[in-house]
Order: structure tokens, then sequence, then C-alpha cells
């Protein structure tokens, strides 16, 4: 609101995605599902659990399975497909097959009206998730920590790891560096702890380039006195910071 983007005050900006992917490991969107989507009183869903598979005709699936409240708490497994809805800007998790006890098969028990989704699958206060139909569509965006994230998901793809969203927008200018893993900020004024810095040109690069960069917001400044900070002029900042 001041103008300033405080590093240190998650709360205090948004992040906005541009043209890129974003991968999402499934252990992560079962933590979404459990700590953000249905951990509420009154969630007739519980102890999900998130797996990459194959349907019955080996098409890529997204496999939940977990406890659903019908009186008593019973073990199900669903296999899903996942598109995104560009209209309304949702993930789309289609319900193909329901098994109860895990073995067996209720998916056509869903077209009888007290067995309907909506019926087993309340809706969050937070609004996260809707039903429709066999379709349960779910804002991703909004389940992240802070600070706030937007941006325009277009597409979705599955392989044996992760879930990869694809979004809209004009390409971010890259910074001149060669390096395969870095956080690069520029422009504007931003805070970071007690230093201020105008027209902001910092590039943050992975001490490690033989996995990915593990950059927290919440713990860089740890990571600062472990890390090798060069300042080529009096304009930017160059950092090799490890993320362990």
């Amino acid at each position: 609101p001041d103008g300033v983007v405080d590093f240190d005050s998650l709360h205090a900006f948004h992040l906005e995605i541009e043209r890129s992917v974003v991968a999402i490991r499934p252990d992560v969107l079962e933590g979404m599902f459990n700590e953000s989507v249905f951990n509420y009183p009154g969630s007739r869903l519980r102890q999900l659990k998130v797996k990459l598979g194959k349907d019955d005709s080996g098409r890529d699936a997204v496999v939940l399975s977990g406890l659903l409240d019908m009186g008593l708490w019973i073990p199900f497994k669903m296999t899903t497909r996942l598109s995104v809805d560009t209209v309304t800007n949702t993930l789309v998790i289609q319900v193909d097959n329901v098994k109860a006890f895990k073995i067996l098969p209720v998916t056509k028990l869903l077209r009888w009206t007290p067995m309907h989704l909506e019926r087993l699958v309340s809706v969050p206060p937070n609004k996260s998730l809707r039903v429709d139909g066999n379709r349960l569509m779910l804002k991703p965006l909004a389940l992240f920590p802070p600070p706030r994230i937007s941006g325009k998901m277009v597409a979705v793809e599955l392989d044996s790891n992760v879930i990869r969203l694809s979004f809209a927008g004009s390409p971010v200018r890259a910074p001149g560096s060669h390096e395969p893993h870095y956080v690069y900020m520029s422009g504007g004024t931003s805070r970071f702890g007690r230093f201020q810095m105008q027209d902001t040109d910092v590039l943050i690069v992975d001490a490690d380039t033989t996995d990915t960069f593990g950059f927290s917001l919440m713990h860089y400044a740890e990571m600062i006195p472990r890390s090798r900070v060069r300042m080529p002029d009096m304009r930017s900042a160059r950092i090799v910071m490890p993320d362990r």
C-alpha cells in the first residue's frame, strides 16, 4: 500500500503469476485438501491421500482416497481426471470411479439423489471448492499460505511425479544470467529487513544446481549469513544462496 514491497510482511503484497508452468507434487495437493479445504467442523471427508496413477482406460489420473462420513466413517477411493475451466478459473476434478471400502463400486449410485456428490462432499466455508454434478471445482491458488497468489490457469497435465498447471500471461523479463535456478527481482522499491532498494535489481542463484532451488520467503533471512553476497555496482546485488 505504501509503494514498498516488504518481503518480511507476507500480507503486504501479492504474487501475480504470468506465463509459466507451476509443478505441484501430490503430497502438496494432499496437504491443501487436509489443511485448507476439508479441515473444518462438520467436514465429511478426512485423512485424504492423493496419488498419481492410471484409470481403467490407462489414462493418467489422480487417485483420491480417505474416509467418508456416511453415519460411520467409511474408507473410499476415487479415480479422477483433471482439467481447467478457463471461464471460472478453477481446477476441475472429474470423478470417474468411486469405490467404498476401496473395493465396492458405487459410481452409479452417485446418480441417485441421496448419494449425489454434493451431498457426500460438503462445501467448505472458505468457498475454495464447489460441486457441479460429478465434478469438484477447486480454486487451488486460494489454498496457498500468504502472500496471496493470482493468475489465469489455461491447462493442466500429469506425469508420474507432479501435476503441472500452465498459466497465461506475458513473459517475465529474465536476468542476464546463465544460472539454471534463480529468483530475480527487478523494478519498484523493495525492503529486506532494514535494507531498502529503489529500482530493485536483485539476483539470487542456487548454490547447488544439482537439485531444485528451495527458496522460502519466510526463511530467506536465515540463509543470508551462509550466502555469498556481491554488489557489482551501487544499483544491484548478486547472491549465491544455499537452500538448506
